[in-house]
């Protein structure tokens, strides 16, 4: 995608969201990553695979996390769905998401 947007003139793939993808789709547990519809700094997708029993600071989401609290090239704000064997995707409430109240209202 950074390679087409390059050729066309147009930030289909900005370079701080390359690196964010890079360094995202490194750690263990990630399948993969891009970057949604047209692209361009709002957001980036992770597929990720957590195994069952796996201490908190193992997860993948947790690492994931890591790397996006300490990116320094941009601001990041993670808005997480995850998946529910029950109920199928849901969504994550408001506080549970360390650091996006304070985001929300700022």
């Amino acid at each position: 995608m950074r390679k087409m947007g390059d050729l066309a003139g147009v930030e289909i793939e900005p370079e701080q969201q390359t690196h964010l993808l890079d360094r995202s789709v490194a750690q263990a547990g990630v399948i993969g990553g891009g970057v949604p519809g047209a692209g361009g700094y709002d957001a980036i997708w992770l597929l990720i695979c957590t195994p069952p029993d796996l201490p908190k600071e193992q997860q993948p989401l947790h690492r994931v996390e890591s790397v996006w609290r300490n990116f320094d090239e941009s601001n990041v704000t993670p808005l997480l769905a995850q998946e529910s064997v029950a109920k199928g995707a849901r969504v994550v409430q408001l506080d549970e998401i360390p650091g996006l109240r304070e985001a929300i209202q700022r």
